[in-house]
């Protein structure tokens, strides 16, 4: 059965079964009309948004059974997706693109009614262009109350427009080569900055220099009389006035240092200690360091170390500045596999009146064992049989005083220790 065949079916055992609701179709000729309307809109294009059918001033009982026709420009918008709202069902329903037609036929079987408010609710994506117009053109064939009575009404339509998409900035970016030119030595440099409306959406570019002259040119050329590091500038805009600049320094006459690092182990776990070694060389001295770990936090540090608490990957990058001013970076990636020893961490720390204690047992592992000990090393807290991620353990009610002791956590499986974590340090405070 095709679907123009099926639909109508659909529809007809749709309008027998609101019939025999009642077999009163008698027309209240003094009953208000009931307005239904087509919500108006603005979108942008390619964008995907709802409209809603919605009544008002409906009568006391309220409507059941809406079937009708919704017809819109099919090359200004797509039809997605239909659906009842305030508990009404689409009984049937069928979404024609090639025509730009939405059909349905929604009802309510049970109380309460609405008599105002949305109805039904059409998902639209527009397909076409800034400026373009599509009417919502509404056609009635069946709008019941619960005692199958047709309801006097009036349609207004509603009107999709399609406005202009809202300008984004663009984003500066820059090369320039030789990549460590001399002085007196031309260089060229190109822009590659991006513009999500389009690479033609730049309009203008500025470039500064560094020793007092400028360009507007989007590709210009450049030589420096003196051995320097220079900041060079370049600040592009848009059609839309909206503006973006980047930054980079270019040693002029000055070898600038190469930035490298290793690290150990090279397939870390989560919590494992991974310890980061600066290789970096330069002709002179190399006076900072600058870490980004990839997961947010960063560090100064020569040869930094480093745990990860999550599995993944991680770009890791080092930039390295000399004592003539220039930089250098270098990035790399680290895989941070998931633990398959048992980790834990507690917190608040210090603690006063409870700490909680958060682990993950590793693959396998069905319960894990807490330990906490003093720094005698007698035991002041067992806890067997864990479950889950996490214990709190009321220190209220230990005989513990204040000071460091140190927990760690085994975990089971069958009786048997499958996996230890590292000992950790917990201070109390009283």
């Amino acid at each position: 059965m095709n679907a123009k065949i099926r639909f109508g079916v659909i529809t007809a055992i749709g309008i027998a079964l609101v019939s025999l609701l009642s077999s009163n179709n008698a027309l209240h000729a003094q009953q208000a009309l009931t307005e239904v309307s087509v919500e108006s809109k603005t979108i942008t294009p390619g964008s995907t948004s709802s409209v809603n059918i919605v009544i008002s001033e409906g009568p006391d009982a309220g409507v059941a059974d809406i079937q009708g026709l919704l017809k819109f420009d099919p090359k200004v918008l797509k039809a997605t997706r239909i659906e009842g709202q305030q508990d009404y069902e689409i009984f049937a329903s069928k979404l024609d693109n090639n025509a730009g037609e939405v059909k349905f036929l929604v009802t309510k079987l049970r109380a309460p009614y609405a008599k105002a408010g949305p109805i039904i609710k059409i998902e639209f994506q527009a397909i076409g262009k800034s400026g373009d117009k599509s009417d919502l053109r509404l056609t009635l064939d069946v709008l019941r109350d619960p005692d199958g009575r047709n309801i006097p009404n009036k349609i207004i339509n509603g009107l999709i427009t399609l406005g202009s998409v809202q300008n984004q900035p663009p984003t500066a970016k820059f090369s320039f080569t030789p990549a460590e030119p001399k002085v007196d030595e031309e260089i060229s440099f190109k822009d590659e900055s991006t513009d999500p409306d389009g690479a033609s959406d730049i309009v203008s570019w500025e470039w500064d220099f560094g020793d007092g002259t400028t360009s507007t040119e989007q590709n210009p050329k450049k030589k420096y009389a003196q051995k320097k590091v220079y900041d060079v500038r370049l600040t592009v805009r848009d059609r839309g006035g909206l503006t973006n600049f980047v930054i980079k320094k270019v040693p002029v006459g000055i070898v600038p240092p190469k930035a490298d690092f290793t690290f150990t182990p090279t397939s870390p776990e989560v919590g494992d200690e991974v310890q980061f070694t600066d290789k970096s060389t330069d002709d002179g001295q190399i006076v900072s360091r600058q870490w980004d770990f990839g997961d947010g936090t960063t560090s100064t540090d020569q040869n930094p170390k480093k745990r990860y608490a999550q599995a993944g990957t991680f770009k890791v990058k080092l930039t390295v500045r000399d004592n003539d001013g220039a930089e250098s970076s270098v990035e790399k990636t680290i895989t941070v596999k998931a633990s398959s020893k048992p980790t834990i961490s507690v917190f608040p720390n210090p603690a006063r009146d409870s700490a909680t204690f958060v682990f993950t047992l590793p693959p396998g592992a069905t319960t894990g064992t807490l330990f906490v000990f003093n720094m005698a090393g007698k035991l002041v807290l067992k806890q067997e049989k864990l479950t889950g991620t996490q214990f709190v353990w009321d220190i209220k009610k230990a005989d513990v005083p204040s000071g460091p002791y140190y927990y760690l956590l085994l975990a089971f499986k069958d009786n048997a220790v499958v996996g230890r974590s590292r000992v950790e340090k917990l201070v109390i405070q009283r």
